[in-house]
């Protein structure tokens, strides 16, 4: 017997209820609302007053093409795909913007990391046959002899992280610029290509992560 599902079926009033509670139990409605910021998305505020309306639609969207498969049966869903991407693109000054959905930032963050490591490993075998998975397979032990590293901010979201770790790749960290959390300059960019400490996760954090690493 079953011990942690419910002796008796709820009834769809019943789950209902029971959703409404654990939502009430997240305190959203106590969380600032924005576009971009940590918390509940496109939900109605005086920042973001047509967040319920937005949220709606997408909802709607989802309920259509969950059920279908996108990379064999929905030539509809991935012309969509395409026009969100584009859009995106724009919006950061890339008109040649390529992409998928997924559901969530860090779903998204690991796939840019398989995405940027299937990249490289193309500009490392250009003649080979990309559309034999047995000469791909058979090339992957030699790709794999040379290491792989991602180079981004020290407080990079923790997906990132795990994404290296799944894909074998080394994080190298850059500190922010004294005073700040989110602005990197360049120059430290270039230094951690030159060396970077082996040690660096096990030195103590200069203040509030404020400074390079010398």
């Amino acid at each position: 017997m079953l011990k942690k599902w419910p002796e008796k079926r709820k009834t769809a009033f019943e789950i209902r209820q029971s959703l409404l509670n654990y939502e009430k139990m997240s305190h959203f409605h106590e969380f600032e609302k924005n576009l971009f910021d940590e918390g509940p998305h496109l939900t109605s505020s005086p920042t973001l007053p047509w967040g319920d309306s937005v949220r709606e639609l997408v909802s709607e969207a989802k309920k259509r093409f969950e059920w279908g498969q996108i990379w064999h049966s929905g030539k509809g869903a991935r012309q969509m795909e395409r026009q969100v991407i584009s859009m995106m693109g724009e919006l950061f000054h890339n008109d040649g913007a390529l992409g998928f959905i997924c559901y969530g930032g860090s779903e998204s963050d690991i796939c840019a990391l398989a995405a940027a490591k299937g990249k490289a490993f193309v500009k490392r075998f250009p003649d080979a046959d990309h559309s034999d998975p047995y000469v791909l397979i058979g090339l992957v032990p030699e790709f794999e002899k040379k290491s792989h590293s991602i180079v981004m901010p020290l407080h990079s979201h923790y997906s990132l992280y795990k994404g290296c770790a799944l894909m074998g790749l080394e994080p190298i960290p850059v500190f922010p610029k004294e005073g700040t959390v989110h602005e990197i300059d360049p120059a430290d960019i270039r230094l951690r290509f030159v060396r970077i400490p082996s040690d660096w996760w096990e030195r103590p954090a200069p203040g509030p992560l404020v400074q390079s690493i010398p």
